[in-house]
């Protein structure tokens, strides 16, 4: 009981690092909240921090989550874009306003999949509740 107890703890601890960012990539490709007030490059650096602290934590993680983060992180980027290239955001560049040239680069240009977005999103946010015991 005390390690579950140390072990749900540690993923609390992990989850407050990253709930705010995923939030922040999931609002920004479905354009609701205070997305206006995000830049690509943002979303880019978010994505890159947030992987940091998912891949480290995995040992801590079910396969369950893992799995929904991929998936999730998988429906706004294209990943694997060429040795090294950033990810780009999976978006259609029209719906941002106006952007640099080099923000417009971080765009894949196709039309955001909005319900699979909401729905990748849910499963990662119930797969980290029943890890962390909520559920």
């Amino acid at each position: 009981i005390v390690l579950k107890t140390k072990v749900i703890d540690k993923r609390v601890e992990y989850y407050s690092q990253v709930s705010e960012k995923l939030n922040d990539l999931y609002t920004y490709l479905i354009r609701v909240g205070d997305w206006k007030d995000k830049k690509p490059e943002d979303i880019v650096q978010y994505k890159r921090e947030i992987g940091k602290i998912m891949y480290v934590s995995k040992p801590f993680w079910s396969k369950e989550v893992f799995s929904a983060y991929r998936n999730f992180i998988l429906s706004v980027f294209e990943t694997n874009t060429g040795h090294r290239e950033d990810a780009k955001i999976k978006a259609d560049i029209e719906k941002y306003g106006t952007l640099t040239d080099t923000q417009k680069e971080m765009f894949t240009g196709e039309k955001a999949n909005k319900e699979d977005i909401k729905l990748k999103y849910n499963s990662l946010e119930k797969a980290f509740s029943k890890d962390m015991g909520v559920v």
